[in-house]
């Protein structure tokens, strides 16, 4: 039986006047709307100082009552149903109470009530994740310490700050407005936020320079992505307590700072800007810096990027100091030459990324006991060339490799032609689409997790070896575009592919049907079938459309 607050008893609570504590979070069963009895009048509970009731199950409006009628000092609706509009009444009763007000994650909507943010006594406004809309009310709270807008539909532009006072909210350590539609520029007076600690502010329209923050020597987070910030990165990046930056998605247009972090900054992330010059060598000294990562738009032609973005690399002898370093992304921002070795070198590197540049040359061998953490590599669209190194495809922790349109031949088969020697066994995605390899790759027969293999748009001759129909971890296999001839039952006829959900076979003109009963009966999870081109294909297998075959 479902209990709701607006059935018998509970208008009875009322006449309880000198509560002065409810808690019920965390009774989704609960239900119903917040009885306005509770707050009718000042002779109802109105002793009460803290309201809990989160994830409740409530629906409904908020009574006005629950901030004329009370003295309540915490206000905790979160992760709710609650809807309609904030009580005008809020501002006037926090101002009086100084209550914590937590409503976030709730189905409100409509206009805050315009001196919300300037009552001198609130420290806590929470209303994040509703449907609240209109103009941000000015932020000028003098005790206001944790400010949480985020995730609503308020436009307009930024809020003013404490009325651009250096005294006015002093208190400030966190403020939210990501995920809304605000625009104009962030106003200068973030910097007399003195106490801040993290600001966030991703996902809006803003333009324009990001502030000066120096001053803010306690902050630890600034995250600004998804915005059109011109300009903003400077000394300030130094900060002894920063520990995340993001300005990613952005249109930034500069070049770096001489320094780029302080010594507690572990993620820098500059992706999708058109950030040029020189990173510095001083990068060395980011010693707990964990992600780094730079890129501008990538045109898909191998040229890096549309925007002239071109990045310098620091010195072998700064990327060697940076051992925290577990994901590098250098996308797109005109990268030539061959390969840094020094890449291959850094000792914590899990995910690296180089792609949409101009590299060339052949990539580096990977030295006994490097890349022991690496599980991610990407560096397609280059102009890599030569074989793949056995000893790169043999790094202990691989799982995902990215080498798609380059100028690869192959891959390097160690020892007198045998390739039992690499262990390729943790592989579970390859990539090598548009590149110039003619054969098989015969060291995959031993990739025993391969899930996802691209050899499309090769020059791939002959018919696939017959271990290839019998990977049976595969669930995505493309072949097309290359020169595949033989009969389709040559390496399908026993396979074991029941994994297996897309095959891409088209424009091999050589390939021959039909796709045999027996094959068929193993693609039981075939759902993508690409033969187009194919001309000697036969007739469509009926059996495709057979109970418990794939297309079925």
């Amino acid at each position: 039986m479902r209990l709701s607050l607006c059935r018998g008893r509970p208008d009875a609570w009322a006449a309880m006047g000198a509560l002065q504590t409810l808690r019920a979070s965390d009774n989704a069963r609960l239900g119903g709307v917040v009885p306005p009895a509770w707050f009718a009048d000042r002779s109802a509970m109105n002793a009460l100082q803290t309201i809990e009731m989160r994830r409740c199950g409530l629906s409904g409006p908020i009574p006005p009552g629950m901030f004329t009628a009370t003295d309540a000092k915490v206000i905790d609706l979160r992760e709710n149903a609650l809807n309609g509009s904030l009580p005008a009444a809020a501002a006037a009763a926090t101002k009086r109470h100084g209550a914590e007000l937590f409503l976030a994650r709730n189905d409100l909507a409509g206009v805050l009530p315009s001196g919300l943010f300037a009552n001198d006594a609130v420290k806590t406004i929470d209303v994040a994740g509703n449907a609240f809309n209109g103009s941000l009310p000015n932020i000028t709270g003098a005790a206001l310490q944790h400010l949480d807008v985020s995730s609503n539909h308020f436009t307009g532009l930024f809020p003013t700050l404490g009325g651009g006072g250096a005294s006015s909210t002093p208190q400030m350590t966190f403020l939210s407005v990501s995920g809304n539609a605000l625009t104009g520029s962030i106003p200068p007076s973030l910097s007399s936020l003195t106490k801040l600690q993290e600001f966030q502010a991703s996902d809006n329209a803003l333009t324009g320079a990001f502030p000066d923050v120096a001053a803010l020597q306690n902050l630890r987070v600034v995250d600004v992505s998804g915005n059109a910030l011109e300009s903003g990165l400077g000394a300030w990046l130094e900060s002894p307590k920063l520990t995340r930056v993001n300005f990613a998605r952005n249109v930034l247009r500069q070049s770096l700072p001489s320094k780029t972090c302080g010594i507690n900054l572990e993620t820098l992330d500059l992706r999708e800007n058109f950030i040029h010059g020189q990173l510095p060598d001083s990068i060395g000294d980011c010693a707990r810096l964990r992600e780094l990562h730079l890129s501008a738009r990538a045109t898909g032609n191998g040229s890096g990027n549309d925007g002239g973005v071109a990045i310098a690399l620091p010195n072998a002898s700064a990327w060697s100091t940076l051992a925290n370093l577990t994901d590098l992304t250098l996308s797109c921002v005109g990268l030539n030459g061959t390969l840094p070795s020094s890449l291959f070198t850094l000792p914590a590197i899990q995910t690296l990324d180089a792609s949409h540049n101009a590299l060339s040359g052949t990539l580096p061998a990977v030295a006994a006991g490097s890349l022991t953490t690496l599980r991610t590599l990407t560096l397609n669209d280059n102009a890599l060339e030569g074989e793949v190194p056995a000893s790169l495809l043999a790094a202990p922790s691989l799982e995902t490799l990215r080498l798609s349109d380059n100028r690869l031949t192959g891959m390097e088969t160690p020892a007198a032609g045998s390739s039992s020697s690499i262990d390729v066994s943790g592989v579970t995605s390859l990539y090598l689409a548009g590149n110039n390899l003619t054969s098989f790759p015969s060291a995959l027969q031993n990739a025993t997790s391969l899930t996802a293999l691209d050899l499309s748009d090769n020059a791939l001759e002959g018919s696939p070896p017959p271990w290839l129909g019998r990977a049976s971890t595969l669930v995505t296999l493309r072949l097309g575009g290359n020169k595949i001839t033989g009969a389709l039952d040559h390496w399908l006829a026993n396979n074991t592919l029941r994994r297996l959900h897309t095959l891409s076979l088209e424009g091999n003109v050589g390939i021959t049907g039909p796709l045999g009963a027996a094959a068929i009966a193993n693609l039981s999870s075939l759902a993508v079938l690409n033969v187009a081109g194919i001309q000697t294909f036969g007739d469509f297998p009926a059996a495709l459309g057979a109970v418990g075959a794939g297309l079925g």
